[in-house]
């Protein structure tokens, strides 16, 4: 905040450079108690904005009293200007093109790969993959799981493999859901909990 002819002005930056300057008329009048503290609290007001501020610099010749109406007007007048500047400023980051020289770590896909749609076969073709199975959606496969998960419903349910209780209840273990029966193996070495489709098995 600083004075200029006929009133004071306000100069506002962001993290990025992008800066503004708005001025407000208004009489220099010397206050008869000390205001850069006041100053600083109005000005730092920014609580339904996009900024927070990190550095409030008071740069005026004498202790002005400045109403609270004139730096109030400063302050929302540089946001709305930097806002302006700001979404003039932006750039989107463009999409960098497709390398196609680089491997797909694999080169074969089994339905895990979940492969449903001729783009993405096409994609792994270019990558190296030879071999493509379709995702289960597309070719039901007998005998497979159908999801691998962290959430553990013997843990949940308090028969974790690694307690007491769990040895009560050995697997595998036979969920019921809308009419459908599936079967849940668990690797308590890797905290994994297994789904498989009873009618596959």
């Amino acid at each position: 905040l600083y004075t200029v002819p006929g009133g004071y002005a306000l100069y506002m930056k962001d993290e990025c450079g992008n800066h503004t300057t708005i001025r407000e008329d208004a009489p220099h009048e010397t206050a008869r108690t000390p205001q850069q503290e006041t100053q600083k609290k109005q000005l730092g007001k920014l609580g339904t904005t996009a900024y927070s501020a990190l550095k409030i610099d008071i740069d005026l010749p004498d202790n002005f009293f400045i109403p609270a109406s004139v730096l109030s007007k400063l302050r929302q007048k540089a946001v709305e200007s930097l806002d302006r500047i700001r979404r003039i400023a932006y750039r989107t980051e463009k999409r960098q093109e497709e390398d196609k020289t680089v491997c797909y770590p694999q080169t074969e896909l089994s339905y895990l790969g979940n492969v449903s749609n001729r783009l993405a076969e096409q994609f792994y073709r270019e990558h190296g993959v030879t071999r493509i199975d379709p995702a289960f959606e597309i070719k039901p496969s007998k005998g497979v799981p159908l999801m691998f998960t962290r959430h553990c419903i013997r843990h949940m349910l308090g028969i974790c493999k690694k307690t007491p209780a769990g040895s009560k209840f050995p697997d595998p273990l036979t969920l019921l859901y809308k009419g459908q029966k599936f079967q849940l193996h668990f690797d308590c070495k890797a905290c994994e909990m297994t789904l498989y489709k009873k009618d596959f098995l």
